[in-house]
């Protein structure tokens, strides 16, 4: 046998000895502190059964909740003695019915007389005693408009949520969102079928408008995502009637993305010609400039709320801005005073020099761009879509009961019609 073959071997052999003798004195230890340690550990597991007996005494005559782990045989046996005041014979039975969660309702019945002596859930259900029913909450609705009348005209916002994203989900759930209180006013659960050559969604906003006078409401107006399929699909069916039309508003935080959209499509159909917006260089459209180009967009339409114009001049304030240099500066739209944003009207109105727009401007644009970009600037300032932004209004209330309603309901349990109630409400 080769040299190295042999030491290797042996190696092996004393590596797996000391190994072994190593096993067996930890063993031995472990053992020893083992059996050192049982009194203590039987000690403690006294206390605390002890401890959990007084406990259990003391709520007896507590409303609080308190629980004891029994042997569902166990409780079974303990009816097996117990006599029918109907029937006069030994014949109760349990039995474990429907699964609400980790609560489960148990029925107390005759085998004899076929009579249900009582039945009740293991848990207190929240929903059957502190969730408020949407009759509360749509007559709250009716006090917060001071309004007596029978039908009541308010202005909602409505979106869906779906099991699962890439547009491929079957199920998810629409809901009706007051726009004053923030109050649920009615919800349906969605399920797509591919047979009806109709948006699932639209169907489901279509039911929920036809229902609202049963529950003394007109969902007059209806704050948008920007998707506009819905508010038509409505007034095409006239779900009031021919005289009352819906009006619809939008969402400033989605129209404020529809900017930056429109400047990333730009980038790419201008590079297609082989003329270059983006890029690295200073004043080119980065990703970063669109970003902050779609924020300040937003603060333009935000901080003039109800002003269509200041709104327009706000906006076209922050793109000329953008293009200024020190030998070109275009702040005829930016607003004048020493606290405005604008360093340059603000310097001016210091009566200083204003400083080197290399240095103060933080989004700068090449002018070369302005004609390229300027058609999106004038469509996204029109009139018509500021008139629908005019209360700077958002769907948060919506994205905030979408993730409220999966982190209380287990997906896979998007089907159970009490879950989904409890989670609306």
């Amino acid at each position: 046998m080769p040299r190295q073959k042999r030491s290797k071997q042996k190696a092996n052999k004393r590596w797996c000895n000391e190994h072994s003798s190593h096993e067996t004195d930890v063993f031995r230890k472990d053992e020893t502190s083992i059996s050192s340690a049982l009194p203590e550990r039987n000690m403690r597991c006294q206390t605390l059964e002890d401890s959990c007996l007084n406990d259990l005494n003391c709520c007896e005559n507590s409303e609080a909740p308190h629980y004891v782990i029994m042997n569902v045989q166990f409780l079974k046996g303990l009816l097996k003695n117990l006599l029918c005041d109907v029937c006069k014979s030994y014949s109760l039975k349990i039995d474990i019915g429907e699964k609400l969660r980790f609560s489960r309702k148990i029925s107390v019945f005759s085998t004899s007389c076929d009579i249900i002596k009582s039945s009740n859930f293991t848990s207190r259900r929240i929903f059957d005693s502190e969730v408020k029913s949407l009759n509360d909450v749509r007559s709250q609705v009716k006090s917060a408009y001071q309004s007596n009348s029978a039908i009541t005209d308010i202005d909602v916002t409505f979106d869906g949520t779906w099991l699962t994203g890439g547009h491929s989900s079957q199920i998810g759930i629409g809901c009706v969102i007051d726009l004053l209180t923030g109050f649920v006013m009615d919800f349906l659960k969605l399920c797509r079928n591919a047979a009806l050559n109709v948006n699932t969604q639209n169907l489901t906003a279509l039911k929920l408008w036809q229902r609202s006078e049963d529950s003394g409401f007109r969902y007059t107006t209806l704050l948008s995502d920007g998707d506009a399929k819905t508010y038509q699909y409505l007034n095409t069916k006239g779900v009031y009637g021919p005289e009352i039309k819906i009006k619809i508003e939008d969402c400033i935080n989605h129209v404020s993305k529809r900017l930056g959209t429109s400047l990333r499509k730009a980038v790419k159909e201008w590079r297609a010609r082989d003329v270059s917006l983006g890029g690295k260089s200073r004043g080119s459209l980065k990703e970063e400039t669109i970003k902050k180009l779609s924020q300040y967009y937003q603060n333009a339409i935000h901080w003039n709320k109800g002003d269509v114009e200041a709104m327009k001049t706000a906006m076209y304030a922050t793109l000329f801005h953008s293009i200024s240099t020190d030998q070109k500066p275009q702040h005829f739209k930016c607003p004048t005073g020493k606290d405005y944003w604008c360093f340059f009207q603000a310097a001016l109105a210091r009566g200083e020099v204003p400083g080197p727009h290399v240095k103060h401007v933080k989004t700068p644009l090449k002018e070369t761009h302005l004609a390229k970009i300027m058609p999106i600037y004038q469509r996204l300032a029109s009139n018509e879509l500021f008139h629908r932004c005019i209360r700077c209004v958002t769907q948060n209330a919506n994205e905030s009961l979408h993730s409220i309603i999966w982190v209380k309901m287990f997906k896979r349990n998007v089907s159970d019609t009490a879950s989904s109630n409890y989670c609306c409400l």
